[in-house]
């Protein structure tokens, strides 16, 4: 590997070290990359198990006009073959690639694309998707550019994998706070009752008897009926 390539492995690193936000790291990324590389876009495709999609999550581009989108069976997609392969995947020229439909090509020549490369992103873990190298010119990607770009794609998925955990650590703490909020209104109710009361919640999702409490469906307090010698309850 050349030193250049070796440079920007570094610089990558240290940019996937300092960013979490998927979009800005791909920003960032994309000149980096460029100096190692001719290429007019960089994406990432991202597979939808639920639906069996491989969807283009981001894009970083060096050319105006409408932004690409791309939602395609799995099966069917260049993205979707790398990803279920795990093997890289090259078309030297799209207007005559006959590996996929039509269709799919049609995709790619919307946006004027000649040839393109993917890459797969997984992590130990866990498969994530593909990432995708495209170009205005036929042949632009080798076989021997793969190595090197299968170094940049294990890069990128270790940095895709921790921003999804710290996505997915970031929604529970938020769940956590909400919790935390209900307990101490909860705490603060109880508190201003009368020694010897007692107040019970019924939890429900849809209903909410004060903007504090937005899962509260009731409350109730026992209370001394005058017409009876038990006690009631009122809401």
């Amino acid at each position: 590997m050349s030193l250049e390539r070796s440079e920007v492995l570094l610089r990558i690193s240290d940019t996937i070290a300092g960013t979490r936000d998927l979009q800005e790291l791909l920003r960032l990324l994309a000149p980096t990359l460029r100096h190692a590389l001719d290429f007019d876009y960089v994406a990432i495709f991202l597979h939808d198990p639920e639906k069996n999609l491989m969807n283009l999550h981001l894009i970083e581009r060096f050319f105006g006009g409408p932004t690409p989108t791309s939602s395609i069976p799995t099966d069917q997609s260049p993205a979707g073959r790398c990803f279920l392969t795990q093997q890289h995947l090259i078309i030297d020229d799209v207007d005559s690639e006959q590996r996929f439909a039509p269709d799919i090509m049609a995709i790619m020549q919307k946006y004027n694309v000649k040839s393109s490369c993917y890459q797969p992103l997984t992590t130990p873990l866990r498969k994530l998707g593909a990432l995708s190298f495209a170009s205005f010119q036929t042949r632009n990607f080798s076989e021997a550019e793969m190595p090197f770009l299968r170094r940049i794609a294990n890069q990128v998925a270790v940095a895709l994998d921790n921003a999804c955990h710290f996505d997915e650590s970031q929604r529970y703490q938020q769940k956590l706070e909400k919790e935390r909020d209900r307990l101490q209104i909860l705490l603060e109710v109880n508190n201003a009752l009368p020694l010897g009361w007692s107040c019970m919640i019924s939890w429900n999702p849809y209903r909410g008897f004060c903007s504090g409490f937005s899962r509260t469906n009731w409350f109730r307090y026992p209370y001394m009926n005058p017409k009876r010698s038990s006690s009631g309850f009122t809401r």
